[in-house]
């Protein structure tokens, strides 16, 4: 994923997808964009053409980047099948017992990292 935030939280987004998950590669932003045509900070097309050829290089690294993107796509997909995290949470159940077993016993066993938790 190539990040290109512009305002708000799109600059925390970029650090996340970039430096914790791992599978973004920055085009180089380092200001928010202004809508009235002073921005200084604009995106130059050889930085996109970087962050292209970064992104799509047969590195270890760019190797790493997309393994881990598999891996967390995988995952995401787990968890929102039927006994997957989110299913579970999504359940009326969770309010009473989870069918007599307590609703971090089922975290724990389905190993699904936080992040999933917060989607």
């Amino acid at each position: 994923m190539i990040t290109w935030p512009m305002f708000a939280e799109q600059f925390f987004n970029e650090k996340l997808i970039v430096n914790v998950l791992g599978i973004g590669v920055r085009v180089g932003v380092e200001g928010r964009m202004s809508f009235d045509g002073e921005s200084e900070d604009l995106v130059r097309w050889d930085q996109v053409k970087r962050a292209i050829e970064k992104l799509m290089d047969g590195s270890e690294e760019g190797r790493m980047r997309r393994k881990r993107a598999e891996e967390l796509a995988e995952m995401a997909s787990n968890a929102v099948e039927e006994g997957g995290l989110v299913f579970i949470l999504d359940m009326p159940a969770v309010s009473g017992a989870l069918a007599g077993e307590d609703l971090n016993e089922k975290i724990r066993r389905k190993r699904v990292p936080f992040l999933v938790l917060s989607l």
